[in-house]
């Protein structure tokens, strides 16, 4: 410390009394520097710093008092003790003194150390001075805090460096009336001058804040505080701070609770321990709870139901992380109702960074979480709709069909993977592999109905076209589209229909080839009534006449009738058999035996078989097996397949009824049973008037009997067992 440390000159020419002041100053552990003549003295005083000058008024090359004088115009804080043996150098009579201290030689030790002690104090107080003031002046200026000193009387204002540079480097003279009116708003002047006013009057303390208008034009808040610096009301001193930051933060600070407190969204804050720490309007809207109820509570206590304390738990434990959490959940108010809840959590920190607690922002979207359900129930419901109808219905979503989207309909239809997006603007690999082809030639993928009708802004009326699929498989489609039109009327995607026609386009088909074989049938059928006809007429007796070609006919419709319920594709074997003894049921009860494999007949060939039935039928009831309630009768009919060409071969035999002879003339009925046959079926028929029954054989090509495009079971070439007609 430099109060226990001191420099000190001492200057004499004589060498006991140097000596001798020398050794007595040494003795407090002071620094003693020795100097002879004035010269020497000044010499030594410009190369180092000296605390204390012991000074002899005489020297031998100049007076002590001239070199006093020199020493004080260079260091006016050195202190100098001035001795002399016979006076002392006061200096001119209206002049100030010279030295700090005087003392008369012959010195006393006690006397110089006590004099030496006392102006040591003096200059180490005067430098603790020193230092505080240039410590305060510089934290002042480190602090941007400026000073000022008003004199009331003469109405003049002193501002230091750092006021001048709060206002912007002012450096103007103040006028001689009101100087604060040079840089105060106007609009704050009368706030200024009423604390003024007041401060003066009642002798207090000077606290306001205002604003000024730098020399940039710049306006900020000061705050000034001072007091009056003597007895009287003439002059103040105080301090200016620019408080310009902190007011904005209080604006802020002021906006943002009067946001917080007029939101219509609840907006909570809570401390690291969850508790509730504020609670706005809108929370106690939603919630029903007043601030006062709620404050200090945690939200498992009040608002959270016990199924989602877990979730809030977490919720605050990332918020505190720094996390910012967006989902939505559901609260529970104050009455005991669930209500659906949009949550956003952010941590709340201090300027440093370190977590204080999270704000919550919560929303009510009860109403929309409603309409979501509700939304998402006539999706399912439109859902179910499409996939249930057996169309295809495809989408596009934009207004160049680069998404479209279909039911399971369509993407079966296409033989497409179910979800599959697909695209009519750009090149895909179901367009690659899928081809449509409309009058004989290709369509292009932008000519598709649903494209037309986004592009051309209109609905497409149904059109066909032949899908060609990877697989092989080809169907017809018949498509219609129609655009989706936005609140404007733009066109913002379309819809279309895929139905799949094939098989009513074959019915058509089949409809018009069924008209023109009915009517080419129907001249066959008349041909036939008239053949008939003309053969039975030879009969002498009307009335037989009419009988027998009531009979005849019969058995052609019934023949007809089997054609017309298989579509005229033919019918099987055992029917057309079955059929044709039908009308003999009484006369064969359990007495016929029918036996053969499954065979589907053509039409043709059931028209000529089943009259020749019903001839031998008619023939059999008459004069043969079927006239007796012994006889019996057996039809067969079987497939051979060793040769070149399939036989069918066809029976009838009778057996333990009259004897049979053969007739006298042949008649219609041996045309119908054995010219017909052979014509229709191309055949070689053989009828038998054994004594035992009639036997008729047929030995046709298997073509000519069977249906065209009909398969042979494999059972067609098994033994078959004998059926009863019963």
């Amino acid at each position: 410390m430099y109060e226990t440390y001191a420099d000190i000159l001492i200057v004499d020419d004589q060498e006991a009394s140097r000596l001798s002041k020398t050794a007595i100053l040494r003795r407090d552990n002071w620094n003693i520097i020795e100097a002879t003549t004035g010269s020497e003295a000044l010499q030594l005083f410009s190369e180092r710093l000296f605390d204390l000058v012991v000074l002899d008024a005489d020297l031998p090359d100049q007076s002590g008092i001239e070199v006093g004088r020199q020493i004080k115009q260079q260091r006016p804080d050195v202190m100098v003790l001035q001795t002399s043996s016979g006076h002392l150098g006061y200096g001119a009579a209206d002049s100030e003194p010279l030295a700090d201290g005087y003392l008369v030689e012959p010195i006393r030790p006690e006397e110089l150390v006590a004099q030496v002690r006392t102006l040591l104090r003096l200059r180490w107080a005067e430098r603790r001075q020193e230092e505080a003031e240039a410590l305060l002046a510089h934290s002042l200026e480190a602090s941007a805090i400026g000073t000022w000193e008003w004199d009331i009387a003469e109405d003049r204002l002193k501002l230091s460096y750092v006021f001048s540079e709060l206002l912007g480097h002012y450096e103007k003279p103040f006028s001689q009336e009101r100087p604060w009116n040079q840089f105060v708003l106007p609009q704050d002047q009368p706030i200024l001058d009423e604390a003024l006013a007041e401060a003066i009057e009642k002798r207090g303390m000077l606290n306001v804040e205002f604003r000024v208008r730098r020399r940039d034009g710049e306006v900020r808040w000061l705050a000034a505080r001072g007091r009056m610096s003597d007895g009287s009301r003439s002059r103040m001193t105080g301090v200016i701070v620019d408080v310009t930051d902190r007011k904005i933060a209080e604006e802020k600070a002021a906006r943002l609770e009067a946001i917080v407190a007029q939101s219509p969204e609840a907006i909570i804050s809570y401390d690291l321990e969850h508790r509730i720490q504020s609670w706005n309007r809108g929370a106690e809207v939603l919630f029903g709870f007043s601030e006062k109820e709620i404050i200090g509570k945690t939200p498992q206590e009040t608002i959270v139901p016990p199924q989602y304390y877990e979730q809030s738990a977490q919720i605050h434990h990332e918020a505190l992380a720094g996390k910012i959490q967006n989902f939505e959940t559901q609260r529970q108010t104050k009455d005991g109702r669930l209500i659906d809840v949009a949550l956003t959590a952010a941590q709340i920190h201090d300027r440093q960074g370190n977590p204080l607690g999270k704000l919550v922002i919560v929303r009510d979207i009860t109403e929309k979480k409603k309409a979501e359900r509700a939304l998402v129930a006539a999706q399912q419901r439109m859902q179910a709709v499409l996939e249930a109808v057996p169309v295809g219905i495809c989408f596009s979503a934009d207004a160049t069909c680069k998404y479209v989207m279909g039911n399971s309909a369509l993407f079966r239809q296409f033989e497409i993977e179910p979800g599959t997006v697909l695209s009519l603007s750009e090149k895909t690999e179901a367009k690659k592999r899928t081809r449509l082809i409309q009058d004989g030639r290709e369509l292009p993928f932008e000519e598709v109905p649903l494209k037309r009708a986004v592009v051309e802004n209109r609905i497409i009326e149904p059109v066909e076209f032949e899908v060609h699929l990877p697989s092989g498989r080809t169907w017809i489609c018949e498509a219609s589209a129609a655009p989706v039109r936005g609140p404007n009327g733009e066109v913002i995607g379309g819809v279309a229909v895929t139905v799949d026609v094939t098989e009513r386009k074959r019915t058509e088909q089949h409809i018009n080839l069924l008209i023109a074989e009915t009517n080419h049938r129907a001249k066959n059928l008349l041909s036939v009534v008239q053949g008939i006809a003309r053969l039975t007429a030879p009969a002498s007796d009307p009335k037989v006449f009419a009988e027998r070609l009531s009979q005849r006919l019969r058995a052609l419709a019934i023949n007809q009738d089997l054609l017309v319920r298989a579509n005229w594709e033919g019918i099987e074997f055992e029917d057309l058999v079955r059929s044709q003894l039908e009308p003999f049921q009484g006369l064969v009860s359990s007495r016929c035996t029918i036996s053969g494999p499954p065979l589907r007949v053509s039409p043709s060939a059931a028209q000529a078989i089943g009259m020749a039935l019903h001839e031998l039928a008619t023939n059999a009831s008459k004069y043969g097996a079927l006239s007796e309630p012994e006889g019996k009768l057996a039809v067969s009919w079987d497939i051979d397949m060793a040769g070149q060409e399939p036989i069918c071969h066809i029976r009838w035999r009778e057996f333990g009824g009259p004897e049979v002879e053969q007739p006298a003339r042949k008649g219609f009925g041996h045309t119908v049973i054995v010219h017909f046959v052979e014509q229709a079926l191309g055949a070689d028929v053989r009828l038998s008037y054994n004594p035992g029954g009639v036997e008729w054989e047929v030995t046709a090509p298997l073509g000519r009997v069977m249906e065209h495009g009909s398969k042979l079971d494999a059972r067609s070439l098994e033994p078959q067992d004998h059926l009863s007609v019963a």
